[in-house]
């Protein structure tokens, strides 16, 4: 799997293009309006919450328990599966996220 975001050099080496990414994946961490259509254009599976996501980025802890199932939990850590379930990821296939 490819990830959305990670170490510069990680993303350098897999050719994954930079483009937004770093600004959309924390307006889908922060649960933001558009944060469902983004994960839909970037093809989310997974996010995994911790405090480092809810410090550093933000990270809206009760977006993710309200769209999400959270299939595992490990101190700080919650896995949440982001793979269509509910009204989370089911889209048009021609909708924008950006619209």
């Amino acid at each position: 799997r490819k990830p959305l975001l990670a170490i510069t050099a990680y993303v350098d080496s897999h050719a994954i293009p930079m483009g937004n990414r770093e600004a959309d994946m924390k307006r889908m961490l922060r649960g933001e309006a558009e944060a469902l259509a983004l994960m839909r254009l970037y093809r989310v599976s997974y996010a995994l919450i911790g405090n480092l996501e809810v410090r550093d980025l933000q990270a809206n802890r009760a977006f993710f328990e309200a769209h999400f199932p959270r299939i595992a939990r490990v101190g700080p850590y919650a896995l949440y599966d982001l793979r269509g379930s509910g009204d989370a990821i089911q889209s048009d296939p021609g909708e924008s996220p950006r619209g």
